[in-house]
């Protein structure tokens, strides 16, 4: 191989891990939403006392739909107006040991992300 071939792969060796690191940055950057999320238990105690409805967003780490709302959906000024104005929010884990099986068993999930509304007493409310 040729020294100046030997540049250029090398050149190119630099610049695909830099490319690499930086969609790596970017798909774990934090993200701008402002919504004030809560432990299930915590969400149905403020949802008591504010007479709000609970909005529970049932995730897991490596679910791509889910992280796709946290990074693009949730941030959005219009859905954080409406979410936090109309809801308490709570997030539920389904990878957490604690939570995530009986969470799953409790509302008989199928898939994630699964999104339930609950009454401000705790009680699951149909949508038609």
């Amino acid at each position: 191989m040729h020294q100046r071939d030997q540049r250029f792969a090398r050149g190119s060796l630099f610049a695909g891990l830099g490319f690499f690191v930086v969609a790596m940055a970017f798909d774990y950057w934090p993200t701008g939403s402002r919504l004030s999320w809560l432990s299930l238990d915590a969400a149905k105690a403020e949802a008591r006392l504010t007479k709000k409805p609970i909005l529970i967003d049932i995730y897991a780490d490596w679910c791509q739909p889910c992280k796709n709302m946290e990074r693009f959906v949730f941030p959005d000024d219009s859905v954080e107006e409406i979410l936090s104005k109309r809801y308490v929010l709570a997030k539920v884990n389904l990878d957490d040991p604690m939570w995530g099986d009986s969470t799953r068993i409790e509302f008989r999930l199928q898939a994630i992300p699964t999104y339930i509304i609950l009454s401000p007493g705790g009680r699951e409310t149909k949508c038609h």
